[in-house]
């Protein structure tokens, strides 16, 4: 269960892009810029185009199974049907779910436009904010998911609001900068090229360190 975190939302002036900070439990302070509409846009059609390619694949597979088993594509029968409305169905819905977990809320799109789902909490999305989050697609798509992201201070659509996540644009920077500031750099001369370069997923899991994991 996650713990309660402390985040503060940073606006940034006129025409610079918008910034959250999140410090988790284990007072890590983690910013992010938040995803803007045009590059959420680029990578949904970019996903729109790969889910296109595979229901075409599929489609053409379901085609040939069928007229190999019984001589004729008969799509107009009751299981034909059914069987083409799962198909879809699993590519529609299933391919957001399946590279949210399997990715840490990348899909393809997202990950060619370094951008990440992250949950509000500064964790990586689980199954059950995916799955809410993708199942509203179906209204967000119906024009009022742009409206709601233009009035949302964090660009947020229903999706989001739901399952509590937040679109930001990957980053990877030193975890050391992310912890201290210059002042306490310089008064503590530690030396940074010890401290190996951590992504988002890195960080976004520091919570499932114990406490020997932090003792060593």
């Amino acid at each position: 269960m996650d713990l309660k975190i402390s985040q503060i939302e940073v606006r940034i002036g006129f025409g610079m892009p918008e910034k959250i900070k999140i410090i988790t439990p284990e007072y890590v302070e983690l910013e992010y810029e938040l995803a803007g509409l045009g590059s959420r846009l680029i990578a949904v059609a970019l996903d729109t185009l790969i889910q296109s390619a595979i229901l075409v694949v599929l489609n053409l597979i379901y085609l040939l199974i069928l007229l190999d088993f019984f001589g004729s594509p008969d799509l107009g029968s009751s299981t034909g049907v059914a069987l083409l409305a799962i198909l879809v169905f699993m590519v529609t819905w299933g391919y957001y779910i399946f590279f949210d977990l399997l990715w840490n809320g990348q899909t393809p799109g997202k990950k060619a436009l370094k951008l990440l789902v992250i949950r509000e909490s500064g964790h990586p999305i689980d199954f059950q904010s995916s799955f809410i989050r993708n199942i509203l697609r179906a209204v967000d798509y119906m024009f009022i998911g742009f409206v709601v992201m233009f009035v949302s201070k964090r660009a947020k659509r229903l999706g989001d609001f739901a399952a509590r996540t937040v679109v930001v644009k990957e980053r990877t920077e030193d975890l050391y900068e992310s912890m201290w500031t210059p002042t306490q750099q310089s008064s503590q001369q530690v030396n940074t090229k010890n401290y190996s370069l951590l992504d988002d997923r890195a960080l976004a899991n520091i919570h499932r360190l114990s406490k020997g994991d932090y003792e060593r």
